[in-house]
């Protein structure tokens, strides 16, 4: 049992030190929600991390905690997420990442759902990694073809 909760710390400290550049703990964190590990997607989330999507905020990583981990995961570990399209920029000791995304739902019905999505993500670095300090989702449903 005492290895094996070694061998979870070690993943898990590895996980961190692999999110090395602002885009990565971006792709770290969401490989975290689809995994449903959420401990990893929260401790790469600042404590006063603001969180804001559809036009709701959540004011700091514990009250994103309490009202949007468990519905977060969920939705993650259902859905499919694609990068589209991704740009990242550093000043100093805070970086931006912006990507569009398109995640789809699978649902009783054909077709699935298909979301089109924005992700704007303002992080920090915190000693010798990066913290999200800021979320902003938007999404909205893919427009149908011809």
């Amino acid at each position: 049992m005492r290895a094996l909760m070694l061998a979870a710390l070690l993943l898990f400290v590895s996980s961190l030190a692999a999110a090395a550049t602002p885009a990565q703990t971006v792709d770290a964190f969401h490989a975290a929600l689809r995994d449903r590990q959420p401990d990893r997607a929260v401790a790469l989330l600042a404590p006063e991390a603001l969180i804001y999507e559809q036009g709701f905020a959540e004011l700091s990583r514990a009250d994103w905690m309490r009202n949007q981990l468990g519905p977060a995961v969920a939705f993650a570990a259902d859905t499919q997420r694609k990068l589209l399209r991704r740009e990242s920029r550093q000043l100093g000791d805070v970086a931006w990442v912006v990507s569009s995304t398109q995640t789809t739902v699978a649902l009783a019905q054909d077709p699935p759902l298909r979301l089109n999505g924005a992700e704007t993500a303002i992080l920090r670095r915190d000693g010798d990694r990066w913290v999200i300090v800021h979320l902003h989702w938007s999404a909205h449903e893919e427009a149908a073809g011809p």
